[in-house]
């Protein structure tokens, strides 16, 4: 915060605008100066900067390979929901120097807690659903690890893309069906043989 304002408690330092219920109240304070470029750059702003984003190269050409250009529609709407979520996260932080997930903390105490499941569940849940007869994951990647670990343990599961999974349901057909199950096999074995392949060149690399 960068102007001075009086709070209704008596200390002029405060911003009242912001709930404190749950965390500690904000103070106004000037921005800080920004940091020269060479200060910046290093090697976790290059790994953020190839993080940001990769989701958008490889999941979203991947979905129009699968289910061609049926879902418009929802790269449209993931975008345009991504740009206006992510600029206002990013002017929360500035103003009040804080992470998004602490100013949702500040309206509802729980969201830290719901945070920290929401992170680790959807890492976790794809090894316990092996034991299912169709394993979903919205990750490409997770589809390639868990097919070829499967398949060199000797067992067999059907795989799916949760575009695949709408797909179907835009379509009314069951994912179980005959032709479902055909075209699942056969991903399966086409993203194993890629793992593997992936995997040999890695090793002959080093």
């Amino acid at each position: 915060m960068s102007e001075p304002s009086s709070s209704a408690e008596g200390s002029s330092n405060v911003a009242t605008e912001i709930p404190s219920k749950h965390v500690a109240p904000v103070e106004y304070a000037d921005l800080p100066e920004p940091l020269p470029l060479k200060k910046v750059l290093g090697p976790s702003v290059l790994l953020l900067a190839g993080a940001i984003g990769s989701g958008e190269f490889v999941l979203w050409p991947y979905i129009t390979s699968q289910v061609g250009l049926t879902l418009v529609w929802l790269t449209l709407l993931g975008v345009l929901t991504q740009y206006f979520l992510n600029m206002e996260i990013e002017r929360y932080t500035l103003a009040t120097g804080e992470t998004a997930v602490t100013g949702f903390t500040r309206l509802w105490k729980p969201w830290g807690l719901l945070f920290v499941i929401m992170t680790i569940v959807p890492w976790a849940w794809p090894g316990w659903a092996t034991g299912a007869e169709v394993l979903v994951t919205a990750n490409p990647g997770c589809l390639m690890q868990v097919a070829s670990s499967i398949q060199r343990q000797g067992g067999a599961i059907a795989m799916a893309h949760t575009t695949e999974v709408l797909d179907a349901s835009i379509r009314g057909v069951s994912l179980l069906s005959s032709p479902h199950r055909r075209r699942l096999a056969d991903h399966v074995r086409a993203l194993s043989k890629r793992t593997r392949q992936l995997e040999r060149r890695d090793g002959d690399s080093e």
